[in-house]
């Protein structure tokens, strides 16, 4: 049960930087397709989206360690 939590725990890493680095390409492409842009608020809030499944899968993924480790 140990290998589980560590492997979420590594995926949620993965998740978050691959995710980012999406986010960061498609503010990028729209930033300069559109004359106006995208406002501040909503690239950040894109931004720290991005972290928020990957959060997700690493709390988790920590929980499953610390039960196994109380057995």
């Amino acid at each position: 049960m140990s290998r589980t939590g560590g492997f979420l725990f590594y995926l949620g890493t993965v998740v978050m930087v691959v995710e980012l680095i999406a986010n960061i390409v498609s503010i990028v492409r729209l930033s300069s397709i559109h004359a106006v842009g995208m406002n501040w608020g909503s690239t950040i809030v894109v931004l720290f989206g991005s972290f928020y499944q990957g959060g997700t899968l690493m709390g988790i993924g920590k929980i499953i360690e610390l039960l196994e480790r109380k057995r």
